[in-house]
């Protein structure tokens, strides 16, 4: 089944011109090869993701690549991607496109990576809980149960 957000995706977003949101898509903010474990920088922006960033960092240096979670749709040349998360002990799909938010600028307002995967994926993770805010909320071990279930 797929994943419902509950709230708007950017609805924590401070609506000033230092945020105006320009979404993106990944050739535009991102070096290329979209789906890789080839990641050499993974940071943060105006939001303190630590928790799922760590995640990320966790997974990758237990070689779980980057494809793992993706669920090929066919319509990844598109634009439009599913991404397997875990809900309430559930399996789910949640459905996004390859838009990202980013500043005036064009950087993106949240995670930064050389590949835009971890940035597809948070956004996935972003939509499952409500809002980009929430993902500041989430502790390391929470987004490890997001990211695989356990």
């Amino acid at each position: 089944w797929t994943c419902v957000p509950a709230v708007p995706l950017l609805s924590k977003v401070k609506h000033n011109l230092l945020y105006t949101v320009r979404w993106l898509r990944p050739e535009s903010i991102v070096f290329p090869g979209l789906i890789s474990s080839d990641l050499t920088l993974l940071g943060q922006t105006c939001l303190d993701d630590t928790g799922f960033l760590n995640a990320l960092v966790i997974l990758l240096a237990n070689n779980i690549s980057s494809k793992s979670f993706f669920h090929h749709t066919g319509q990844e040349d598109i634009g439009r991607y599913s991404i397997k998360l875990h809900s309430d002990g559930t399996s789910c799909l949640t459905v996004i496109d390859d838009t990202l938010p980013c500043n005036i600028a064009g950087v993106p307002l949240y995670a930064k990576a050389t590949k835009a995967w971890p940035l597809l994926v948070e956004k996935a993770v972003a939509k499952l809980l409500g809002s980009y805010h929430e993902l500041s909320q989430i502790s390391t071990s929470q987004a490890l149960v997001i990211l695989t279930g356990g």
